[in-house]
């Protein structure tokens, strides 16, 4: 009976992990992460500057109210922007299929990549590209591009991945009275936080993690650096 009480308490947290990953790239999500812990350092500074005689909890509710909002904010844009890409691509196609000759609608579809790319094709890479786009062409059908379920799930995903980080961050506001300890103990914790992000990322892209864990780590401490020396 106990393991499965564990296992039950378990499970939301390991459907939220499935459902982000399933929407959100690796890369993405810990971008998402970054993205989500550099605002909550930033919020908690610019709230100290302002207002110094709020108290812990008013201190968690901004930062985490802040965080809330941006991360909605962040779902809206990528929502905006998965439509958008749709438009683009299909009015890429479009105007290949729309072109006076096979040259220039090989040129349409390759001016989309990147030229560090298509400069190091062969002569042949090039002529088999070159039939492979005329072929992608007689066949390709670009997706609606009107708003779509995906569009919203993609959204909140990424919402989340700006809003969840920032809950250990905020925690300490609710256990320590003193505001001043408080945000010195929150931004260490973003400050580890940012630090095992950036390690993870490096293990995803074949770098050494530790440096992009420091990295990220010293841009942390001179945002909270810069907020101590205004007054913060």
């Amino acid at each position: 009976m106990p393991f499965r009480h564990t296992r039950s308490r378990s499970d939301p947290m390991r459907a939220l992990r499935r459902f982000v990953d399933d929407h959100v790239e690796p890369v993405d999500r810990l971008a998402e992460m970054i993205f989500g812990l550099v605002m909550a350092l930033g919020v908690t500074g610019a709230i100290r500057l302002g207002g110094p005689h709020l108290d812990s909890r008013e201190l968690f509710a901004s930062v985490l109210g802040c965080n809330l909002a941006w991360g909605i904010v962040d779902g809206v844009v990528i929502v905006l922007t998965r439509v958008f890409e749709r438009g683009r691509i299909a009015r890429i196609v479009r105007n290949a299929r729309a072109a006076a000759d096979e040259d220039t609608a090989v040129a349409a579809i390759a001016n989309e990549f990147d030229p560090e790319v298509t400069g190091m094709m062969t002569p042949d890479e090039r002529t088999q590209f070159r039939g492979l786009v005329l072929s992608m062409l007689g066949h390709a059908d670009p997706k609606p591009t009107g708003l779509q379920r995906g569009d919203l799930i993609r959204g909140a995903a990424a919402g989340l991945l700006v809003i969840l980080p920032t809950l250990p961050v905020v925690l300490p506001y609710l256990f320590l009275s003193t505001p001043l300890t408080a945000v010195r103990v929150s931004s260490a914790v973003a400050l580890v936080l940012l630090f095992l992000i950036g390690v993870r990322w490096g293990r995803i892209v074949g770098a050494r993690g530790w440096r992009i864990g420091g990295s990220l780590a010293l841009l942390g401490i001179a945002l909270v650096a810069m907020t101590i020396a205004l007054g913060g």
